[in-house]
């Protein structure tokens, strides 16, 4: 069989067609992508919103008397209590 210059064009031709289509098929196919986000997730955002801007004073004032007790020597862990924690 021999290939010459015009078969192989025309081949490119047909090609470059059915690329072309299956390009415009696949464009009116695609619908429209989007996100909606529930009243309950909004509002559930809004809670750990407002749960990260609490001040950890709390937190804080606990480290440090666990710290002030451990430099005393003053604390002691139960190992009944991190047993029961375990299981």
């Amino acid at each position: 069989m021999r290939i010459d210059n015009q078969y192989i064009s025309s081949l490119q031709k047909a090609y470059d067609r059915q690329k072309n289509t299956a390009a415009e098929r696949s464009k009116q196919e695609t619908p429209n992508d989007g996100v909606r986000i529930s009243s309950e997730a909004r509002l559930w955002n809004t809670g750990m919103q407002a749960l990260r801007e609490l001040p950890e004073e709390k937190e804080e004032a606990q480290i440090e008397k666990l710290k002030i007790s451990i430099k005393n020597g003053t604390y002691h862990v139960s190992s009944e209590e991190i047993a029961k924690r375990m299981l």
